[in-house]
């Protein structure tokens, strides 16, 4: 991600910004500087006395609530902020459900609910009325440009969440009216509020707190399998798993889990009976799996029971409770189960449930031989409206409880969250399912890809994302099973097919077997319309384009260098595409993966511009700490926060002296990473830097350039790395620093020299021969230009084009022979046209060598 320092500075910077510059920015300074309240039980205002303290850590924010009074209060919720956002009804907004199954996204004056099971309708949260809440994450995202994050970090012991409507939003957690007793101190959940330009970063730094908070579950490897359940739902037999294993085996063996779904057990609770399913043998299919050298999975759903269960039966005591100490049916505060209920809820406070819990995961872990856990239903373990056994708990904690016996059980099982409270899940899972259940239907499919795609900003940051099963036996055409799995791929998340795959076909397996090889990145997507999106991975790119609406569609993006262009699941090679890789009509829902690697002879230029460390010191040491960003172009007067007077005033502007009497250098200091190793040329080309700029990679002293107004250009490549890349730039505080004979400004009429690095910086990566230098000279008479290239080595034929810069289209081409290191030639140009004020024309050369390529203009 970007530099997080540099972000927090632009997130707390806002006040100097007018309305139109930055209405985020303006949002989140409304936002932090709002009033808190404390609510009570019965709807009033707590005393003074119960007193909120915040700590403010850069754009994150603790919170303590502290009882100082002399008596009990039972808290309903804490208002950590409240204001009226500003922000227009045409705004971008985003935000997270309680539960698996809710999102909402839309804009401020018409918010869209992405899937219909809703934590205010189907699971009947509160919500209070003129409001929307949604819970743990909002980004807004304004017309006029720019982003505002507003979320939790952490979800110890209680749900955070946000009221919002047209005009105002609230940051509230949900203390569900438990009791403060006096002197007590409440560690309440941390919040974070920022902006920037960039809403993926913020949502980077949000997750990078998240993990620094709670942790991460680590599972280095991303499962791929099989599900039984899109192809036989609960009629599942011993047969039909065995022949899945015999096919998976013989023809997919990148399927390494099977996954027994909903169907073995005779009732809800009751996971380690067998139903009539296998005929009374579940560890016997569970033992198949084993032997055909794939690894179990099973479902379970591990916190409810039905009530005609022998859990439920034998021990009633370990269930929550309503008012009355009997056990409380979930349909009389929530959705009741989708099958064999109504639902009753393992209360995870209770000691003797959380023995049950560990007990049952560890014999099917160490006993059944099961590597893998879908934990279904766990929304219930949180369940409002009920006494827990432990009654200073929440909801939360209940959870949370329940999980760690879970994982205590299950050992080192994969772990895979569905249907789970989301932020109260951080820490616990492995995998966390991030859509609804994947219809066989184009708005199954497209519901369930806005949803992934949604929350891939958490896939390998929390967890690994679970975007649902690949269904390719469906009747819908090819273009709408092409969709579905560019979705799946851009979501860089599990591969599981839930297809029959006794008699699948080749051409499906070679979808699956694409998919199963993802690297576990998520697409970044150019819009929020999701149509462009870019992952970067070691080596190559990929570009995933889709088509969501139900005409044929034009689908573009641009290259940073030529590249070669194949398709991901047809093996189509689309060619060498030079600056823009473009798909003239897509089909109606339709999506498409290409390949995208670095062309033979292409040159990559990484440009190094942006937010730079920056520090004041002598010209020999380097700083122990680079304590200020400032931006690359630019001068160190730029630097945030400002250095004392850079480039101080000369009192005799005719004289040589300009010596700055309070440092001899300005370091700059930034790194990149480069996913793939250099190939046979690197160069580092800093523009132009005043005063001297003396160049290290990764500790390595890359040499000296002292003139002001040329380009440096340095070889890094024993010095570079695949990774990431330390680059540290010393320039000259002032003129002295550079000798008498070099160009440095001076001007009779100045009276101040600001140093800094004042043009570009670049990579440069390419092959050979590489292309030092290019001179283009128009001859006027002869209806041509006369080319000059110096190489990094002869022998090599160059090849010249022209085209017009605006069309495109070429007018001219040649070949220079280059038995040196030099080579000339002159290329006549069709119906050459010259330029003039009236009518600036430009052409454009492209050299190209065995290694290289370089376009320049004229």
């Amino acid at each position: 991600m970007k530099n997080p320092s540099l972000l927090c500075a632009l997130c707390v910077s806002c006040a100097c910004l007018s309305a139109g510059e930055d209405a985020g920015a303006l949002f989140v300074k409304a936002f932090a500087e709002s009033a808190a309240r404390v609510v009570l039980a019965d709807g009033s205002d707590a005393p003074a006395a119960l007193a909120l303290e915040r700590r403010a850590d850069g754009v994150f924010q603790r919170w303590t609530l502290v009882n100082r009074t002399d008596r009990r209060l039972h808290v309903r919720e804490i208002v950590l902020a409240d204001a009226a956002h500003g922000l227009p009804p045409e705004t971008g907004f985003y935000g997270e459900g309680c539960q698996m199954l809710s999102q909402t996204a839309g804009t401020l004056g018409r918010m869209v609910d992405l899937d219909h099971y809703t934590d205010r309708g189907h699971y009947r949260l509160p919500e209070p009325e003129g409001f929307r809440t949604v819970y743990g994450l909002v980004t807004l995202s304004p017309p006029g440009g720019g982003h505002a994050m507003a979320a939790f970090t952490t979800c110890r012991r209680f749900a955070g969440k946000f009221n919002v409507n047209a005009v105002r939003l609230r940051a509230v957690i949900d203390a569900e009216d438990r009791a403060i007793e006096p002197a007590e101190r409440w560690d309440l959940e941390e919040t974070v509020w920022a902006h920037g330009p960039d809403r993926d970063e913020l949502l980077a730094l949000l997750a990078a707190r998240i993990v620094a908070n709670h942790g991460r579950l680590p599972f280095p490897k991303l499962p791929a399998g099989w599900c039984s359940w899109y192809c036989f739902g609960p009629a599942i037999d011993r047969e039909k798993i065995r022949g899945n294993c015999e096919a998976i085996r013989a023809r997919i063996p990148e399927l390494r889990f099977v996954q027994i779904d909903d169907g073995y057990q005779p009732a809800m609770g009751d996971w380690l009976e067998t139903g009539p399913a296998f005929g009374g043998g579940v560890q016997d299919v569970l033992r198949t799996i084993r032997e055909a050298g794939l690894e179990p999975a099973i479902w379970v759903a591990p916190f409810v029971a039905s009530p005609g269960s022998k859990l439920f039966a034998e021990h009633p005591e370990w269930f929550v409770k309503d008012a009355e100490g009997r056990p409380l049916r979930s349909d009389r505060v929530m959705f009741g189960g989708w099958r064999l209920g109504p639902w009753y809820v393992l209360d995870g406070t209770h000691p003797e449930a959380q023995r049950h819990l560990a007990g049952l995961f560890r014999t099917m872990r160490d006993e059944w031989g099961c590597t893998y856990f879908k934990l279904d239903a766990t929304f219930w373990g949180m369940i409002r409206g009920g006494r827990f056994h432990d009654e200073r708990a929440t909801g939360v904690e209940a959870y949370r409880r329940g999980m760690e016996a879970i994982r205590r059980g299950a050992g080192d099982a994969f772990i895979l969250g569905c249907n789970h409270p989301i932020w109260a899940s951080f820490g616990l899972i492995h995998g966390s399912r991030s859509s609804m259940d994947v219809g066989k239907s184009w708005s199954g499919f497209a519901g369930t890809a806005r949803e992934n795609l949604m929350r891939a900003w958490q896939n390998d940051r929390l967890w690994w994302n679970d975007p649902d099963c690949v269904v390719l036996d469906t009747k819908e055409p090819a273009a709408v099973r092409s969709f579905h799995t560019a979705a799946i791929y851009a979501t860089g998340g599990m591969v599981l097919s839930g297809d029959d795959l006794r008699n699948a076909p080749p051409e499906k397996l070679a979808v699956l077997r694409a998919l199963a090889a993802n690297r576990g990145k998520a697409a970044r997507f150019e819009t929020a319309d999701l149509e462009v999106g870019w992952i970067d991975e070691a080596g190559r790119r990929v570009l995933v384009l889709l088509n969501w609406s139900d005409k044929p569609a034009r689908r573009e993006a641009a290259l940073a260098a030529p590249a070669r262009v194949g398709d991901l699941f047809s093996g189509e090679d689309l060619g060498v595409r030079r600056e823009r890789i473009v798909i003239e009509a897509m089909p109606p829902r339709s999506g498409r993966v290409l390949i995208v690697e670095p062309a033979a002879g292409a040159r990559r230029t990484i440009s190094l511009d942006g937010a730079w460390q920056v520090a004041e010191g002598g010209l020999e040491e380097r700083p122990a700490k680079f304590d200020r960003t400032v931006p690359v172009p630019g001068l160190v007067d730029m630097a945030a926060p400002p250095f004392d007077e850079p480039g101080p005033k000369v009192a005799d502007r005719r004289s040589g002296a300009q010596r700055d009497p309070r440092r001899e250098a300005f370091w700059y200091r930034r790194t990149f990473v480069l996913p793939e190793a250099a190939g046979a040329v690197a160069r580092l080309k800093i523009h132009k830097a005043m005063f001297g700029a003396r160049a290290w990679l990764n500790g390595k002293d890359l040499g000296v350039h002292m003139p002001c107004f040329t380009p440096g250009i340095f070889g890094v490549r024993e010095a570079l790395r695949a990774g990431e890349n330390e680059i540290v730039i010393r320039v000259g505080a002032s003129r002295d620093q550079i000798p008498p004979s070099q160009p440095d400004g001076f001007d009779y009429e100045k009276s101040r020299y600001i140093p800094g690095i004042f043009d570009r910086v670049e990579l440069i990566l390419a092959g050979e021969p590489f292309i030092e230098n290019v001179q283009v000279a128009p001859d006027i008479g002869r209806r041509g230009a006369r080319v000059r290239v110096r190489l990094s080595r002869g022998g090599a034929p160059v090849s010249l084009r022209v085209r017009e810069a605006a069309s495109g289209r070429e007018v001219g081409s040649g070949e220079a022979g280059a038995p040196s290191a030099a080579a000339e030639a002159f290329v006549p140009i069709e119906g050459c046209r010259l330029w003039s004020p009236d009518d600036p024309f430009l052409y454009e050369l492209v050299v190209r060598t065995e290694g290289d390529e370089l376009a320049t203009r004229f």
